[in-house]
């Protein structure tokens, strides 16, 4: 089973970003914050991935988002 792929947003290693290259010894992601980290495969076998684009997208209420930090 492959947990993530090129273009996925995921979470590891402390890290969140876009899988950007997937090599046979590392994976390279772009963060949101548009840099580049590089994480070894043997790293990420043995941790916890979070891919958040696994269910589709995610929405946000962003009028609700307002109501509730107004408050």
């Amino acid at each position: 089973m492959r947990t993530f792929r090129v273009s996925d947003n995921i979470t590891a290693q402390g890290k969140e970003g876009t899988v950007t290259s997937i090599q046979h010894s590392f994976t390279v992601v772009t963060t949101f914050d548009n840099r580049t980290v590089v994480i070894p495969n043997c790293k990420l076998s043995h941790e916890v991935i979070i891919n958040i684009s696994a269910k589709g997208s995610r929405r946000l209420y962003l009028q609700k988002a307002k109501q509730i930090l107004d408050e």
